[in-house]
C-alpha cells in the first residue's frame, strides 16, 4: 500500500511538471502581451535568452545589442498572429505562423505595419520558457505612409534648424544636399550650411511652415511645396517665403537632398498684411489701457476681448475664463479704491500674435483694497502685460505686477 501511494504521488508530480512545461498557444500569446505591456529591457531580462538571435528581412542576424537598438527607435504597439503551429520536442518548442505586427517610430511618430511569416524557438529553462531565436520573412513589404513620414520629417527638420540641433540635422540632411538659398546663393553642401549655422550667419528665431502640396514620385522621391513665415530674431519683423523641399530615399532612410526658398517682397520688412496685423494688435492693446483703464469705459471690453478669453495668473498659477468677473467685480472694485488710476505705456512690442507692454501705473489709494482701508497714499508701480491677440480680439492675457512695492506703498504711514 505504501509503495502504491509513492507511485501515485510520483506520477502526479511528473504530470504537474509536464503540464507546467508544455508550450501552448496561450503561452505564446501571454508572452507577447507581457512584451507589449512592459519595456523591452525588463521583458528581455525575464523572458528572453541572453543568446537570443533574430534573422529579419535585412538579411543580417540581430543579437540582444541589436534588439535593444531597434527598441530604442521603435515601439511595437500590436502583434496579432494567425495560423499558429507548435511542435515541442522535450524542453524546446518550435512555433510557426503569420504575424501582422505594427510599430511606431519614436522619433517621427509614424506608424507602420509588417506582414510576415515567422519561425520562433523557445526553451524551457529554470522553470520558465525563454525566447531563443526568431526568423521573419515578409509576405509583402512593410506598408509605409509616405506622406505622413515626410510631413513628420519636414517638421523635425524645421525644429532642428531653429534649435541648431546639428546632430538631428546630420541624420536628416543628405551629405551632398544642395540649397538654392533665398538670398540668391547656392550652398555647396550640408556641411557648409551647417558651418553657416554655427557661425551665426544663418539663424531663425521662428518658422511657421504651411505645406500646400506633396508630390510622391516613384518609391524614392518626394517633393514638398508651400509657404513659410520666417523671423530671424525676436526683434525683427517676420517675412514670407515660398519653398520646395526634395526628399530622397537613401537605403531605408529619407534625406533632405535639395531645397529651394525665395523671399516674397522686401526681406527686411513684413508683408503689408503682416504690418497691418502688427499695427492692429498694438492698437487693441493700447485701447485696453486707454479706454478701459484710464477712461474706465468697461462697456468697451466686449468689443476688445474674445468670448473665450483666458486670464493666466503668473503669481498663483491659476486660470480664469471669460471677462465677466474682470468686468463686473475686479475692475469696479479697483476703480473704487483707486479712482484716478492711470496707465502710462512705456514700451510695446509685437511678435506674431503676441503683444508685450511695459506699464507704469499711478494712482491714489482712496478706498478699501484687499482689506486695507484708504490711506490717500500715492502709488507708482511697474506692470508687464503679455497679450495674445487673434482676429483683433484679446484671447488671453498674462500680467506681472510688482505687488511687493504696491502693498508697501499703500500701507506706508
Amino acid at each position: 500500500m505504501k509503495t502504491l501511494l509513492t507511485i501515485l504521488l510520483f506520477t502526479a508530480l511528473s504530470l504537474h511538471a509536464f503540464a507546467q512545461s508544455t508550450f501552448t498557444e496561450k503561452t505564446l500569446t501571454d508572452m507577447r502581451q507581457r512584451m507589449l505591456s512592459t519595456n523591452w529591457e525588463k521583458f528581455s531580462k525575464e523572458e528572453v535568452s541572453p543568446d537570443f538571435v533574430m534573422q529579419g528581412n535585412a538579411g543580417k542576424p540581430c543579437d540582444m545589442t541589436c534588439m535593444e537598438a531597434l527598441n530604442n527607435n521603435s515601439t511595437i504597439v500590436a502583434w496579432p498572429m494567425e495560423q499558429i503551429k507548435i511542435r515541442q520536442v522535450g524542453n524546446v518548442a518550435i512555433v510557426t505562423g503569420i504575424t501582422h505586427h505594427s510599430a511606431v517610430n519614436k522619433k517621427t511618430n509614424v506608424r507602420w505595419t509588417a506582414n510576415e511569416r515567422f519561425t520562433e524557438t523557445y526553451e524551457y529553462k529554470n522553470g520558465k520558457w525563454l525566447w531563443q531565436t526568431a526568423q521573419y520573412t515578409s509576405i509583402q513589404a512593410p506598408v509605409e505612409n509616405v506622406e505622413a513620414t515626410i510631413r513628420a520629417l519636414d517638421a523635425l527638420e524645421t525644429a532642428a534648424f531653429i534649435k541648431q540641433d546639428y546632430a538631428a540635422l546630420d541624420t536628416l540632411w543628405a551629405t551632398d544636399m544642395k540649397v538654392n538659398g533665398p538670398r540668391n546663393t547656392i550652398s555647396l553642401s550640408a556641411a557648409q550650411t551647417g558651418e553657416l549655422l554655427k557661425k551665426g550667419l544663418i539663424k531663425h528665431f521662428s518658422t511657421e511652415r504651411n505645406i500646400e502640396q506633396i508630390f510622391i514620385k516613384g518609391d524614392n522621391m518626394v517633393v514638398v511645396m508651400g509657404s513659410e513665415i520666417v523671423q530671424n530674431t525676436a526683434t525683427e519683423p517676420p517675412y514670407k517665403r515660398r519653398f520646395s523641399n526634395f526628399w530622397m530615399k537613401q537605403g531605408n532612410s529619407w534625406k533632405l537632398t535639395f531645397r529651394h526658398a525665395n523671399i516674397i517682397g522686401d526681406p527686411q520688412l513684413a508683408t503689408t498684411g503682416q504690418k497691418e496685423q502688427i499695427n492692429d494688435s498694438k492698437k487693441i492693446a493700447q485701447r485696453y489701457f486707454e479706454e478701459v483703464i484710464n477712461q474706465q469705459k468697461l462697456e468697451n471690453m466686449d468689443e476688445l476681448f474674445d468670448a473665450n478669453y483666458l486670464y493666466l495668473d503668473l503669481v498663483n498659477f491659476t486660470e480664469e475664463k471669460g471677462i465677466e468677473n474682470l468686468k463686473k467685480v475686479v475692475l469696479p472694485n479697483f476703480f473704487k479704491a483707486f479712482p484716478d488710476a492711470h496707465y502710462q505705456v512705456e514700451s510695446i512690442i509685437t511678435e506674431g500674435d503676441k503683444v508685450s507692454a511695459r506699464i507704469i501705473a499711478t494712482a491714489t489709494h482712496k478706498g478699501d483694497f484687499a482689506g486695507i482701508p484708504a490711506t490717500n497714499n500715492k502709488i507708482k508701480v511697474s506692470i508687464i502685460y503679455l497679450f495674445t491677440i487673434k482676429k483683433n480680439k484679446i484671447s488671453d492675457c498674462q500680467r506681472l505686477v510688482d505687488f511687493q512695492s504696491f502693498f508697501k506703498q499703500i500701507s506706508a504711514k
